[in-house]
Order: structure tokens, then sequence, then C-alpha cells
């Protein structure tokens, strides 16, 4: 015999519920959530990048780039100059900045994200890019689908293609300085350089 489907009154109580204890554990760690303006909560956005405790970008679907300078009170949206979905953000200080999505799309700005410029790199369109690290105005990485791995060494001018034999997945990158970096992956993937990519 199936079992009857709660009734609404249920189905809010366990919402409400549900509600009622992230709240009190939010408020427990000191989290207050604060709400995002209206046109902001209809993007999906994927990756978010903080320069400050007031600066910060975030981007997503559609090409969708958000820049807030007061803390997330308030996000203005940038004209990206595409449509195609932006999976990952990052800068190197307050001007220089990398985004990267959907077909293997690298854009940069070089004057605080009020233009957004496409650069050409060497990565096949089939393969789309996650993640986009910046070690500062001239030096990028780049990271995607099966097996993508890019660098920059002047702004974005050129891409050097370092992408792997395999075909893994390949979701974030962090160097914590211009000699250690380390990549992560699908399938336990996790990759380790000690001379700024070289190996």
């Amino acid at each position: 015999m199936a079992r009857p489907m709660p009734g609404p009154g249920r189905a809010r109580s366990k919402w409400a519920a549900r509600t009622a204890a992230l709240a009190s554990l939010a408020v427990s760690f000191g989290i207050v959530p604060r709400p995002a303006p209206a046109a902001l909560i209809r993007d999906n956005l994927y990756d978010v990048r903080a320069l400050d405790a007031r600066e910060a970008w975030a981007v997503g679907n559609f090409g969708a780039i958000y820049h807030t300078t007061d803390g997330g009170q308030t996000w203005q949206k940038r004209e990206s100059g595409t449509k195609s979905p932006l999976f990952g953000v990052d800068f190197a200080g307050p001007e220089d900045g990398w985004a990267v999505g959907k077909s293997a799309l690298i854009l940069h700005t070089a004057d605080g994200g009020a233009t957004w410029t496409r650069q050409a790199n060497p990565i096949s369109s089939q393969k789309p890019l996650f993640k986009v690290k910046a070690l500062d105005a001239r030096t990028a990485w780049t990271v995607g689908d099966w097996g993508a791995v890019a660098v920059t060494h002047d702004g974005g001018a050129t891409w050097e293609d370092r992408s792997l034999a395999d075909d893994v997945v390949l979701y974030d990158i962090s160097f914590p300085d211009a000699r250690h970096g380390f990549v992560a992956g699908e399938y336990g993937t996790l990759l380790v350089t000690d001379d700024g990519g070289t190996t």
C-alpha cells in the first residue's frame, strides 16, 4: 500500500522547522544571511571572489557578472559582452581580473571591471573552463573539462596550452605563490607543481 502524501500543513511545518534550525545554526556561528537584490536572485551564480571585506565579484549564467563595493549591501551588474555561462572569476588586484566559462571562454578586465574583453586561447571550444587563478596582473592559470589547463604570463595577450593527456575534469586551481600550485578534479585527481607549472 502506498504511503499517503503529507498534507500542505505538514510540508510547511517541516520547511518551517528546517528554516528555523538553519537560522539558529547561522546565528550560533555569527552568520547573518543578507537578502540579495531581486535581479541577482534570478541568475544562477557559480563563483565569487572577494578582494577584501567590502569588494567582491560574482559570475554565473548568461554571462552574468556582479560587483559589490559595500560588503554585499548592493550589487551592480556589469556588461560582459557574452551570454555564455561564466563559471570562474578571479582578480589579481582591484584593476586586473579574469572570468572563464563555457566554450573555453576567457574574459579579461584591466580597468576594474568597467569593460571585459574576450581573449583568444588555444583550448578547444568544446572544453568549458571552470576556474581561473590570477597570480598577478600578468600571470593567470585556468582549468576545465577534458583536462584543460592554460596559463598566461603576459596579461592574457597569449595563452599557453598545458592540457593533460587524460580527459579528466579539472574543477579548481590554487597557487599560494608563483612556484607552488594545486589542481583538483574528478576521480580524486590532485595535481601539484613546485616549479611554477613547468611540471
